[in-house]
């Protein structure tokens, strides 16, 4: 079981990272224009070169308080704040996925995140709230610490499932250097769940419009800043639990 997690870890994005994303909102019909221009300095993720529409699914189970203190934070502007998920690269859930544990932090302008992968027994844990074998076999110590926290913090904040997130995502990253990304959301849908949920009745958070993230270290190529200023792109504020949340929110009445 421990080779195959380690396979799988060289295989897929890396576990802990530090960076600096920022969001546009654009209309559907440009995400083909950028992305011509993009590619004349970037080059398909590995993840979906070979997929003829270019594009992976992201499903996300999103953590709250009961009073949706993530939801207020990010509302009211906190600088230093945090949010926990549980996310797999999928549309169906079955016992022999991996499925990511993340913790993701917001420090000012840079964002934290630290993940692991699970197994599906361990996530039926976290949502059972029984006690798992799975920090003690299977992970480093780096990784039990990013356990451990996680398994923390939902307790100390009495945080359950909230919402479920899906869209589909079109990555991109630099020749040069490969932590500049840029990634293409789409089809941004919803819907209340307590489990990664595939069944229920999905609500459009955006549909009509595309998120488009870069994802950077350090500085940002002047290309593409060309490439900002010939589409007049504007960044925005755009949070798909709190969009999603607030799609949903009939079933919320303190949202």
């Amino acid at each position: 079981m421990i080779n195959k997690i380690n396979k799988l870890n060289n295989s897929l994005p890396q576990l802990k990272f530090r960076r600096f994303e920022f969001k546009y909102r654009i209309p559907r019909f440009l995400v083909d224009k950028i992305t011509t221009d993009l590619l004349n300095y970037m080059e398909w993720d590995s993840f979906v070169i070979n997929k003829p529409e270019k594009f992976y699914q992201v499903s996300s189970l999103y953590f709250d308080s009961e009073g949706f203190g993530c939801y207020r934070e990010k509302m009211a502007g906190v600088k230093d704040r945090k949010k926990l998920r549980l996310r797999i690269y999928s549309t169906i859930l079955n016992p022999d996925m991996k499925i990511f544990v993340e913790i993701k932090r917001k420090r000012d302008m840079a964002i934290l995140k630290d993940r692991l992968i699970i197994n599906y027994q361990d996530y039926l844990n976290i949502l059972s709230k029984k006690p798992s074998v799975f920090l003690n076999n299977q992970l480093s110590t780096q990784e039990q610490d990013v356990w451990k926290e996680f398994l923390w913090i939902k307790r100390y904040n009495c945080m359950t499932p909230k919402v479920m997130v899906v869209y589909k995502r079109k990555p991109l990253m630099g020749r040069v250097n490969n932590k500049f990304r840029i990634t293409f959301d789409s089809d941004i849908q919803a819907c209340p769940a307590n489990q990664l949920d595939f069944f229920s009745r999905r609500r459009n958070v955006l549909f009509d419009d595309v998120i488009m993230e870069l994802k950077y270290n350090n500085t940002i190529p002047d290309w593409f800043h060309f490439i900002i200023q010939k589409y007049q792109l504007n960044r925005v504020a755009f949070s798909k639990y709190c969009k999603s949340l607030e799609v949903c929110h009939k079933y919320y009445k303190y949202v």
